[in-house]
């Protein structure tokens, strides 16, 4: 569910639209109806609206998204993280998503950075 309220103070500060859990059906930073879906063209970053945001990655806990938007925004890549939190209200609910989303241009970037790289076997002697 997305709150497509671009009054919504979360839309104003951030740029993106609020999504959350299907139970919730009214946006609790500015109490507009959610909707189902956004429209394509509704989904813009504040800073470029012409290219669209794409999930790099997905985490139960906040500090783990951070993290992970931490590491990209330090390596040059614009991460947001994307929260269904109720804008804090329910920061500590086991239900809640953490969205790391990034330009679609640096997608493939992101998620390489993001890999965790496998243990490597030593070779034999």
């Amino acid at each position: 569910m997305f709150c497509a309220n671009p009054q919504c103070p979360e839309f104003v500060e951030l740029g993106v639209h609020g999504e959350y859990q299907e139970e919730i059906t009214r946006c609790p930073v500015c109490g507009a109806d959610l909707v189902a879906e956004l429209p394509e063209d509704e989904i813009r970053r504040a800073v470029d609206p012409e290219e669209p945001l794409e999930t790099v990655a997905s985490y139960n806990f906040r500090q783990d998204a951070e993290l992970a938007a931490s590491l990209l925004n330090a390596e040059g890549i614009e991460a947001t993280i994307l929260a269904d939190d109720a804008a804090g209200v329910y920061p500590a609910a086991g239900f809640l998503t953490f969205r790391v989303v990034v330009p679609a241009g640096q997608l493939a970037e992101a998620r390489e950075l993001l890999e965790t790289p496998g243990e490597e076997t030593p070779e034999a002697p």
